[in-house]
Order: C-alpha cells, then sequence, then structure tokens
C-alpha cells in the first residue's frame, strides 16, 4: 500500500476486460492505489467524482489484461541464437548448444546469470506479460535467488522452480508477495517413484505448487509408459497431483482416457504452440481437448516472448487438426485469466475487472496499417484483429498494480543500453564456448564477430540480419554462421568426448539431492 493514495483514470480506450461477461469496447477504467475500482461507460462521472485524480488518455489503444507466460526458460532467451532453428531432438548432438548450456548451467559466475535473467524479463515486460513462470536451471544453487532478484527488479509477478535441496535451502529466504516457488517434476529418464514421492514431500513441507513438465516427446512419453507401466496421465493421477495446486506443462500424447481424465480434472494444461513447432516436438491434441473443455493456458517455453506469436501458432495447429478454431474470448483467456488460473493467481490478475490488481498491457491499434482502429461496433472482430495480426512490437504501455513500467514501447526503470551491454557480453561468452567446444584449442577468427543483440526500436548501421522474433535481433553475425545457420558438428567413428548434460537437459528430485 503507498503512503499516499493515489487516483487514476484511463479513458478514450477500447477495453477488452477479460472477465465473465466479456466486454469490449470504450470503457472508462478507474484505478485506486494498485487495484481496479471500476470499470465505467464513461469516463466524465468518474473525473467529477475524482477530480484529483490523474487522467490518461488512452486514444488508439486497447488495453487487455496483462499478459500471463504460464511457462518459460529464461534462459532460452539467449541459448536460441545458438541452436538456431536446429530442432530439439538434435540439441544432444550439438556441441555447441551443450557447451553453452552447460556453462550457464555449471560454469555460470553469478553476474552471468544476472544478466542473462535481467535481459529477459525486462523483454517479457516490453511484451506486455505482466507474470511468468520460470522453469530455471537446475544446477547451480544460485540461480533461484538471480532469478527471484531479477523478476523482483522488473516488477514482474510469477514463478521460479526450484530443481534441489541447495536451492529449496536457498529460496527460504527470499520473501515476495508476488514471486513465488514452486517444485519442479521434469525428465522422465531419471524419473523414480522415489523422485516423485520426495517432490510431492517437499512442496508439501514448503507449502507451495508444483511445476510438472512432462510428456513433451514420443519419446518421453514410451519411457514413463516403460518406467512406470503408465500413461503420464495416469500415472500423475495416480499419484493424485491433479488434487493439489500444480502448474502443468506440455504433456502432448493422450492415450485411453487420458484426455476424459484431464477434463475431469478441470487442471488448466499449459501448452507453448509456436515453440513446439519451433522445436519439432509432438504436437498436443488441442483441438480435441478445447472440444473436451480442458482449460488451456499459454506459455512461451523457449525462445522469444511474444504472446501474440503463441496464439497464432495455436490458431495454426487447431486449424490443422481440423478442429473448430476458438473464439476471440477464448483465445483472449489462454493467455490472461487461464494462465493466472493455472499459476493460482486468479484472485489477483488476469482480467480488467473491480479488485483486481491493476495491471494493464496498452496495445497501439493507431497506425493506418491496422484497418479496425476505431471499429467498436463488432467487438468480438476487433478483439479477434488485435490477437491475431498484432504482435508485441505493438505494445505501447505496460502497468503493473496501477503504476507505468513501459512508456511508449520504453522501459521506465532500467536502462536499456546497459541491458544490452551486459547481454552483449555474456552472449559473446557463450559464442565463445561454443566456438571452443566445436574446435577445442581455438578462439574467433580475426574479422568474425559473434551475434549482436539489439532491442527493436531503432537501426544499426550495417544491419546484415533482422530476426523475425520479438524482443531483440542479431545485427551481426559470424560469417560461417550465415552460410550454415543450423550447423550440427556430425557424429564421429570414435565416440565424442562426454558433456556433462543430461540427456534431456533437465535435472529432477532424486536420492542425491534431498
Amino acid at each position: 500500500m503507498p503512503l499516499t493514495e493515489t487516483t487514476k483514470i484511463i479513458e478514450n480506450g477500447i477495453v477488452a476486460t477479460g472477465d465473465n461477461q466479456n466486454r469490449v469496447g470504450p470503457y472508462a477504467v478507474l484505478i485506486r492505489n494498485d487495484r481496479i475500482v471500476d470499470v465505467a461507460q464513461r469516463s466524465e462521472p468518474l473525473k467529477n467524482q475524482y477530480p484529483n485524480a490523474e487522467v490518461i488518455d488512452a486514444k488508439g489503444m486497447v488495453l487487455l489484461p496483462g499478459f500471463v507466460d504460464a511457462h518459460y526458460h529464461g534462459e532460452s532467451f539467449l541459448l536460441r541464437h545458438i541452436v538456431g532453428t536446429t530442432p530439439m531432438a538434435r540439441w544432444e548432438r550439438d556441441r555447441r548448444f551443450t557447451a553453452a548450456y552447460t556453462f550457464l548451467n555449471r560454469d555460470a559466475a553469478r553476474e552471468d546469470l544476472e544478466s542473462l535473467y535481467r535481459i529477459a524479463y525486462f523483454n517479457a515486460l516490453k511484451a506486455g506479460i505482466t507474470c511468468i513462470a520460470d522453469f530455471g536451471l537446475d544446477n547451480l544453487d544460485f540461480s533461484p535467488t538471480v532469478s527471484f532478484e531479477a523478476m523482483k527488479r522488473a516488477e514482474l509477478k510469477g514463478f521460479i522452480g526450484l530443481h534441489n535441496g541447495d536451492q529449496i535451502e536457498k529460496s527460504r529466504q527470499l520473501q515476495s508477495p508476488s514471486i513465488r516457488f514452486a517444485v519442479t517434476i521434469s525428465g522422465e529418464d531419471e524419473l523414480t517413484t522415489y523422485s516423485l514421492q520426495t517432490a510431492l514431500r517437499s512442496a508439501d513441507e514448503l507449502k507451495v505448487p508444483l511445476m510438472v513438465q512432462l510428456g513433451e516427446t514420443r519419446r518421453a512419453f514410451e519411457t514413463v509408459k516403460r518406467n512406470f507401466r503408465r500413461t503420464t496421465v495416469q500415472l500423475l493421477n495416480e499419484y493424485k497431483i491433479f488434487d493439489l495446486r500444480v502448474q502443468l506443462s506440455h504433456l502432448s500424447l493422450f492415450e485411453g482416457d487420458d484426455a476424459y481424465v484431464l477434463a475431469a480434472a478441470r487442471t488448466p494444461l499449459i501448452v507453448s504452440p509456436h515453440s513446439a513447432l519451433l522445436k519439432e516436438v509432438d504436437i498436443p491434441p488441442l483441438g480435441d481437448l478445447l472440444a473436451r473443455g480442458v482449460p488451456i493456458a499459454l506459455g512461451t517455453d523457449w525462445g522469444a516472448l511474444d504472446p501474440f506469436l503463441a496464439i497464432r501458432s495455436l490458431v495454426a495447429i487447431v486449424r490443422n487438426q481440423n478442429r473448430p478454431i476458438p473464439g476471440a474470448y477464448e483465445l483472449l483467456a489462454m493467455c490472461t485469466k487461464n494462465g493466472a488460473r493455472a499459476l493460482g493467481f486468479q484472485d489477483e490478475m488476469g482480467t480488467i475487472e473491480p479488485g483486481k490488481k491493476a495491471d494493464i498491457t496498452f496495445v497501439d491499434i493507431a497506425d493506418t496499417r491496422r484497418g479496425f482502429a476505431l471499429s467498436t461496433t463488432q467487438s468480438a472482430n476487433l478483439l479477434n484483429a488485435v490477437l491475431l495480426e498484432c504482435s508485441s512490437r505493438d505494445v505501447s504501455d505496460v502497468m503493473i498494480n496501477g503504476n507505468f513500467y513501459v512508456r511508449k514501447g520504453t522501459l521506465l526503470t532500467y536502462s536499456e543500453e546497459d541491458l544490452l551491454a551486459a547481454g552483449n557480453r555474456l552472449l559473446t561468452k557463450l559464442a565463445v564456448q561454443a566456438q571452443q567446444r566445436e574446435t577445442p584449442g581455438t578462439t574467433e577468427p580475426p574479422g568474425q564477430r559473434t551475434p549482436i543483440l539489439s532491442f527493436e526500436s531503432g537501426q544499426a548501421e550495417n544491419e546484415a540480419e533482422e530476426s523475425t522474433e520479438e524482443g531483440f535481433r542479431i545485427i551481426r553475425k559470424d560469417q560461417e554462421e550465415e552460410e550454415q545457420p543450423d550447423k550440427v558438428i556430425p557424429l564421429r567413428a570414435e565416440p565424442p568426448k562426454p558433456v556433462e548434460v543430461p540427456k534431456t537437459i533437465r535435472r529432477v528430485f532424486g536420492e542425491d539431492d534431498v
């Protein structure tokens, strides 16, 4: 609660409340301190009642509830530049990726992870995301601490995954009403009855949710069936995990009554459609799950943060499955209300309605390339156009707890120049690690440069290539990588030198962890 009460009135914008009434129209929003007090038809009565209120003109803007990214891997914000478009099934054999990942997960210094998480979370903020759940790195004990501090610095709300006993002990010292922790269950190769029981016991002791990441690939699905004689859904149901607080990600494959069990549980399933396409992993039967009433929440999982891109990818997948396309209100719920519910924040966020926190994303639709800027007669059509035609580059302003942290596309609380400088230093270090692994004993040849990050705003001189992903773009690239962007080191006759990265690139609770 602020020392001095503040009152704000947002007028002239088109508001999509995302609540049970699914209102879309030229409403005025009254905010007292950090919460929404009223969503009114007109602003004049509010201004008469609160003559000293700050009036915010949102002309040309669509106001959406702050986006909720229900599943993310913060390290992927930079690692995506190392792995490129290589499918996930080949990551183990890509020595560049395994070297960079091993460095982040085992050898990175605290300042390295500080740079990593800050640049990821501030980019999430610029994309209109006000709440995020980060799976986290599973080895270094200070990883959750650094993630927590970076999330708090960006003013985001969310969850951070805990993977072992050391991380749990570190988390006990961290307190925030808006940033919480969850105990992870993942990695089908290492999953055992003991590790499941340990995770359940740890979550119960800490009074935190479970962050379950299982069933992303056919191989993972078959591993559970082979080891437990049950499907993934059957295993989770047997351990009564659906009765607990759980953040359920992936689950791409189903057999028998699995879909009915999930539908009956009413547990939101967190899916990452764009990441699934990018990584070329198994695609969940989204059309069938939606038809059965399974609540779907959206996450990024891997790569650039852009909720609009996730929405469009989901629509493309459902269309390809020959199932009905979700309507505009349902699509909005997937990246707002359903995400808040999946994380247990449904009482605080996910909609623009009285009593909720004032977390609002402003989307600029005044550009003449948008043919729907002033059309409010068909609210569903307007919302559908915004969700399917805009991108995070159209996010102009972001408000959290009634305060602006992004205005006119610019961060207000952190220097973008400093973020870029720190991110570039770490990306250069990762590129060197990857190159040394690829050709031991070598350094970067003269005249060749590692990838350089840049905010999408402004143009760089001599720009060689622009990424289509949101947030940052590569503006200079290693010459060899330009010629072979997806190069993977071929397997040799002799076994390669072992890399200290598990096959699943994940670690779960086990006998040596707690």
